[in-house]
């Protein structure tokens, strides 16, 4: 789809230009005519018709005359409007847009020597949009402006020997020269502009405003078009009597007799100076980024092009890295939004320092980073292997030291794509590799990492048929009490039987959900399942335990959630003490304000609230202190092995510690061996989930150990 919108925005820009091209033939022609210029410049505009934008020119003798109620409109605006030099859409009055079809057509006054003469007229579904998204509106003032300029500059070329006062009005600098290029004449603006007076003027000759800043070659191409075709329209950058720098543009025309001979020549200019300065910021925003002043994607999609058709490419392989740092995310919810513009700012800074003179850094957008370089099989890799270890460097923002880490994607011009959107994919599915790998690593594209993401996307595709399906099944893992060893609850797990492909591991089918937004569906799917199989082992006599459920941020952000989860209990006739939520150091490093009123307001319905992967993450004692958590769930990462590595002795000991002084529960998940219960036992753990205790059990199987405790 991106390549097809890249193709009809090509296609456009090509119409666009060519017709520019005619309209400056029918402009700046040596057979220029008045009479006929309307008519030629909207003719020239048919082509952009292919594109919903038709043009038409309506003269003032035209608008006179028109029983159209906008037209009329448009044209008392303009006919009233003042000009100053700026070309801008006309706008109705409030009062009278009901009038107009505001959306569809937007009008540009055309001036003849400051008076209006006409009206640009610019129609298309939804113009008003496409003005502000395509950037169209520069390019119409422009027309406006061009035709203005010719039209008032072909009157002054044909009325040059008039009254001075017709000179000395004009807002543009006039020199007239003889044939030898002595000034001859000048006028009030070339005094206001330039600094010289008339009589400093006269007599000498416009060299006195060269800067030195234009090249010999440039004038000698000015004389000669001159010379041939007695007319030259373009840009000077002149110097000032007192020495300041400014930008001159407009003509040159040549005067003759009736018999041909050379009498004057005669240059009208603007000073365009502001004008250029407006260009250069415009140029600077389109192509630079505001927060770092790195350059953006706009000029990474220009230097490609230009390196790839360059001669360059044909010796050199172009690198294209994708740099995403590691949690920024995080750093982001927990410190705030100008926190993180300023990590921003001091990593753009760190990464151009390490790539130097050998290549480009560009601000893709958010934390994303991209790196243009000449390939080299040695060197590349030591600058991304650079790139990473100076990565790790704590970075200081507001005085508080940041750790943050990044992961990079390497794509190469030949091998993985001809163009930067193949690049830019390529790369990114490596990068993603890389942080899937263990971050703050880096990855080369390759083939097979093409076909994962293939697959992930037909994944995708077929998680949204699953549920529909009920190829969906949950199977619950009981949990039990250290002391007592008696079950306490479980956790309903969800598991997807693909009737293809067979068992799809949970590993795989969820960060794709969680990626495309699925996540919410399946956990409002869990939620509802669970509570369901509650119901039936109550119908079946047993005694029930409280079911734990995962949530995902998104659904415990969604709004309405605390309703959802109370219409789920009552249409089951369920206590919430039956139902706990499992949710992640994520969502409390979000908005902790609003968190711990959706968690109070669940608390009400009894239900219960665990944190889990407790210590994988950005734990902060802030937030337990702040949040109505009752149990932590120690990840298996620190419970494997525990008996051998003191490491995780040391860390799983101090959250037990910790969970008690807070009078919070603990669970251990993973636990596989007896060695490993008994440790967790000598600390103090209050539970345990893993494969030493039980397996995730179907719901028939999880019934034998639901029934014993029936019998008591």
């Amino acid at each position: 789809m991106c390549e097809i919108a890249f193709a009809k925005r090509d296609a456009f820009d090509k119409r666009k230009n060519e017709v520019q091209y005619q309209v400056n033939q029918v402009l700046f022609s040596k057979t220029f005519e008045y009479d006929a210029a309307l008519d030629a410049v909207a003719l020239a505009h048919q082509p952009l018709a292919q594109d919903d934008i038709h043009v038409r020119l309506l003269h003032k003798r035209q608008l006179e005359q028109t029983d159209d109620p906008e037209l009329t409109i448009m044209f008392a605006i303009a006919r009233d409007s003042e000009y100053d030099g700026q070309f801008n859409p006309l706008v109705a009055p409030d009062d009278l847009q009901k009038v107009c079809d505001v959306e569809r057509n937007l009008y540009y006054a055309v001036y003849e020597l400051g008076q209006f003469h006409a009206l640009l007229k610019i129609s298309g579904t939804n113009m008003r949009q496409r003005f502000e998204r395509e950037e169209m509106a520069r390019y119409f003032a422009g027309t406006a402006a061009k035709l203005s300029y010719r039209l008032s500059d072909f009157s002054r070329m044909s009325h040059l020997n008039v009254a001075d006062q017709v000179i000395n009005r004009a807002r543009e600098a006039i020199v007239i020269t003889d044939p030898a290029g002595n000034i001859v004449r000048v006028n009030k603006s070339f005094t206001r502009i330039t600094g010289y007076t008339e009589a400093e003027a006269i007599g000498n000759t416009p060299r006195v405003l060269k800067s030195g800043m234009q090249t010999e070659k440039f004038y000698q191409k000015l004389w000669q078009q001159l010379i041939e075709d007695g007319y030259w329209f373009g840009e000077f950058i002149n110097r000032t009597k007192d020495g300041k720098i400014y930008n001159q543009r407009g003509s040159i025309s040549a005067i003759h007799t009736e018999d041909g001979e050379l009498l004057y020549y005669a240059a009208m200019m603007e000073d365009v100076t502001e004008l250029k300065l407006s260009e250069a910021n415009l140029n600077r925003l389109n192509y630079f980024d505001e927060l770092t002043g790195l350059p953006n994607r706009n000029k990474l999609s220009h230097d490609c092009a230009e390196f790839l058709k360059s001669d360059v490419a044909a010796k050199h392989e172009l690198a294209v890295l994708v740099i995403d740092l590691d949690d920024f995310k995080h750093v982001n919810d927990a410190m705030g939004h100008r926190f993180g513009d300023e990590l921003l700012r001091a990593v753009a800074e760190r990464l151009s320092n390490c790539v130097g003179q050998t290549g480009t850094v560009y601000r893709f957008g958010g934390d994303e980073f991209v790196v243009l370089t000449k390939y080299h099989e040695r060197g590349t890799q030591e600058l991304v292997e650079d790139l990473i270890e100076r990565m790790k460097v704590s970075f200081e923002v507001r005085f508080n030291p940041i750790l943050i880490s990044c992961s990079i994607g390497i794509a190469l011009s030949g091998q993985d794509g001809d163009n930067l959107e193949q690049l830019l994919s390529r790369a990114d599915l490596a990068m993603y590799s890389a942080k899937e790998s263990g971050r703050a690593r880096f990855a080369f594209s390759s083939d097979e990492l093409h076909r994962k993401a293939f697959n992930n996307l037909l994944l995708k595709s077929e998680l949204q048929h699953a549920l529909a399906t009920q190829q969906m099944n949950l199977v619950y893992q009981p949990k039990r009490c250290i002391a007592q060893d008696t079950i306490v609850g479980c956790e309903a797990l969800v598991r997807w039987e693909h009737p293809q492909h067979g068992a799809v591991s949970p590993a795989e089918f969820i960060p794709i959900a969680e990626r495309s937004g699925m996540i919410v569906e399946i956990d409002y799917w869990v939620m509802e399942a669970a509570m369901q199989q509650l119901a039936r082992w109550r119908q079946q006599g047993l005694s029930l335990v409280p079911v734990a459920v995962n949530v995902s941020l998104p659904t415990f952000s969604h709004d309405g959630f605390v309703e959802d989860v109370q219409a789920l209990l009552q249409r089951y006739d369920l206590c919430g003490e039956l139902l706990e939520l499992e949710i992640t150091e994520r969502v409390a490093l979000g908005n902790v304000v609003t968190t711990a009123e959706v968690m109070r307001r669940l608390i009400e319905l009894g239900i219960h609230i665990s944190m889990d992967d407790f210590g994988t993450g950005y734990s902060s004692l802030s937030y337990l202190n702040q949040l109505p958590i009752s149990t932590l769930k120690i990840d298996r990462a620190f419970v494997s092995n525990i008996e051998h590595e003191p490491l995780k002795q040391g860390i799983t000991g101090a959250i037990v510690a910790m969970a008690k002084a807070m009078k919070l529960k603990t669970v251990a998940e993973g636990v596989e061996t007896e060695a490993e219960l008994n440790y967790l036992a000598q600390l103090g753990c209050d539970q345990l989930q893993g494969f030493y205790y039980s397996r995730p059990l179907a719901p028939a199987m999880f019934t034998r150990w639901l029934a014993p405790r029936e019998l008591n």
